[in-house]
């Protein structure tokens, strides 16, 4: 779907194949716009770059971002995807645009953030990361704070919002 900005992603995969990147791309899964992106990759000359394997299993998914240098998200808008916690878990690293939670799962020494439709900031981005040594004797794993942690962070911004102190009662901590 359009949200996804394959489009922008594709216009960035031909500017790093015109810079002379030794580079293939892989768009997974199905929907509305595979036959437009298909003649996208088409119309640029891109067919032995660029991919459209359609739907994977759950299963296969982690041998693709293991495989992969680098997992690219190029939404317009997201939440925290979880496209990007599962190439975490498999230790891939990932360019993708700076939109909704992705920031707060982003780790600076392996991964960079892009404006949504910047091509040619997404471009810059991969490449520098196909260039990058990959840290191989680092071990990068994003942890998600506890249900208990996230409850009590919760908890004490609605105190504040309520002018309440979430600490001083049980009985104030159970309305909340």
């Amino acid at each position: 779907v359009g949200v996804k900005g394959f489009d922008r992603l594709i216009l960035a995969l031909k500017q790093l194949a015109d810079r002379g990147e030794d580079l293939l791309g892989f768009i997974l899964g199905t929907g509305e716009l595979q036959g437009s992106l298909q003649k996208q990759i088409e119309t640029l000359g891109l067919q032995e770059k660029v991919f459209l394997p359609g739907n994977q299993t759950q299963e296969r998914l982690a041998d693709w971002y293991r495989a992969a240098d680098l997992t690219l998200l190029t939404s317009w808008s997201e939440g925290v995807p979880n496209v990007l916690l599962e190439s975490i878990a498999c230790g891939t690293p990932f360019v993708a645009t700076n939109v909704g939670g992705v920031a707060e799962i982003a780790d600076p020494q392996w991964d960079r953030l892009v404006p949504a439709g910047d091509v040619t900031a997404l471009a810059g981005a991969i490449g520098e990361q196909l260039h990058r040594p990959r840290l191989m004797n680092q071990s990068r794993r994003y942890q998600p704070i506890s249900w208990e942690a996230s409850a009590d962070l919760i908890r004490s911004e609605i105190g504040d919002c309520l002018g309440l102190n979430c600490e001083a009662s049980t009985a104030r901590r159970e309305l909340l």
